[in-house]
């Protein structure tokens, strides 16, 4: 049977995308063609993350992981999106792309053509048309740090993809107000049309394996004992349908399971706490799936 052949990205999203499969797939190295060895009946290949579109649109490979901005950048059409994931290099957030500019700077006069930079020029091209500006402008390809491109009056605005915009505020950057969410880039695992059964099956499995590991890192479980008079309705628990519930040995007590996300936790806490809940425990998730 034909092992599937699969794409891994160099740069950040590869170590995020390793740390997320463990410790089901356990990804080697490459060596110095890029194949890093095979894992649960898939060869995986560490190639360079922008021209992983075309090596399944023109190459013997299977699929592959980059991030949709890549995805729209390399121009490739009519592959399939097999898994949609919302994660980032340091976080289980994906990265977002704003236009932004020096702080105080002077408005840009009408009929002027405003040059913004970006690393990924056709990208960049699209998503200022899609968000029609009002202002005519030219995109200029950058590399490496764009803030002194800026500093120094190569360039008018900038296109760049951020976390939180902490460094570009740091960088003495502003984001443009409306401009906040110009494109939101999730990691795609994309696929040439055309998937055997057995590939398909395979590929299902890593990326419930993938969505399951980014799911863990954002949920904790917690558990607790209630008393009887409790409604748990009331408590609004952020559970995906219901909290689990069970009768205790002691009378006039149940028990109550709920994973939630992270940052719902202080306030499912004290909710708990209020409504009488003892022995509240709160435990790390090695998995998750809504």
């Amino acid at each position: 049977m034909k092992r599937v052949k699969f794409i891994l990205p160099n740069g950040s999203l590869g170590p995020a995308f390793r740390k997320y499969l463990e410790p089901e797939y356990v990804i080697p190295q490459p060596d110095r063609t890029g194949f890093c060895g095979t894992v649960n009946g898939i060869d995986f290949y560490q190639l360079d993350r922008r021209t992983i579109p075309r090596f399944l649109q023109m190459a013997d490979f299977d699929a592959g992981l980059t991030g949709s901005d890549l995805l729209l950048e390399s121009g490739v059409e009519g592959l399939e999106v097999i898994c949609e994931v919302p994660f980032s290099r340091s976080s289980e957030r994906p990265t977002r792309w704003v236009l932004a500019e020096p702080m105080g700077s002077v408005p840009w006069q009408y009929g002027q053509t405003v040059q913004i930079g970006c690393e990924l020029p056709r990208f960049g091209r699209i998503i200022m048309e899609r968000s029609n500006p009002g202002f005519l402008f030219d995109i200029v390809t950058i590399s490496g740090s764009e803030e002194p491109q800026v500093d120094h009056g190569l360039l008018r605005m900038v296109l760049v993809v951020t976390e939180s915009g902490d460094s570009l505020r740091e960088n003495g950057l502003q984001i443009i107000p409306g401009c906040q969410e110009m494109f939101i880039s999730n990691p795609v695992i994309i696929a040439p049309p055309g998937l055997s059964d057995d590939a398909r099956e395979k590929l299902a499995a890593l990326s419930a394996t993938l969505r399951c590991g980014v799911g863990a890192r954002s949920h904790v479980m917690i558990l607790c004992d209630l008393p009887n008079r409790t409604d748990v309705e009331r408590l609004h628990l952020p559970s995906s349908v219901a909290p689990t519930t069970g009768h205790l040995i002691k009378e006039g007590w149940y028990s109550c399971a709920v994973c939630i996300p992270l940052s719902d936790q202080g306030r499912v806490l004290v909710s708990l706490e209020r409504a009488g809940a003892k022995g509240i425990v709160v435990q790390s998730v090695q998995g998750y799936l809504p």
